[in-house]
């Protein structure tokens, strides 16, 4: 697990951790747990060891608009599998999707209709998720049978900019389901 904040150090002491350590920090609803495991780290959203380790697959806890969040590749299936052990959550339950722009849902197969572009457009502006049909059987491991995907473009800088480096990334949030 990575962690990442521009206010790491300040979050780290709220935790009880030392920044010098390595640890990882889950929240679960209002009990905050901070596991010493040797392959956590905390690192800024500036580190490009934080893009390199979500790229191989590592799942992290960041910060987005309104809450801190569990992350990781959208693209990797091993990693939003592993999301669901930490998490502890139900897996017919999906995850949301962060994309850093609307060309991101080609990815997924996605082809806007003219009609619907706008209407998306507006609707990603106002940080609002949009769900949207997914056909491509390679991409049940984010559907979990319901053939759709909730889709949101955050609004967080940073978070932003980490997704134009790493790609889509699957959040959650860090409270228990």
């Amino acid at each position: 697990i990575l962690i990442a904040d521009r206010r790491a150090a300040e979050f780290s002491s709220r935790c009880g951790a030392a920044v010098s350590g390595f640890f990882a920090a889950i929240v679960f609803t209002c009990n905050i747990r901070v596991c010493t495991i040797q392959d956590m780290k905390l690192l800024k959203f500036t580190d490009p060891e934080l893009t390199e380790e979500i790229k191989v697959g590592k799942v992290g806890i960041l910060p987005t608009d309104t809450i801190y969040g569990i992350h990781a590749s959208a693209l990797n299936p091993h990693s939003i599998e592993r999301m669901y052990q930490i998490r502890l959550r139900d897996t017919n339950k999906p995850f949301i999707v962060l994309i850093n722009n609307l060309t991101d849902l080609h990815l997924f197969g996605i082809e806007l209709t003219a009609e619907q572009n706008p209407l998306v457009e507006t609707v990603t502006k106002e940080s609002v998720s949009i769900v949207l049909p997914i056909n491509n059987q390679k991409f049940n491991y984010l559907t979990r049978d319901t053939h759709s995907i909730a889709f949101r473009i955050p609004k967080h800088h940073e978070l932003k900019s980490l997704l134009t480096k790493t790609g889509p990334l699957v959040s959650t949030s860090v409270n228990k389901q």
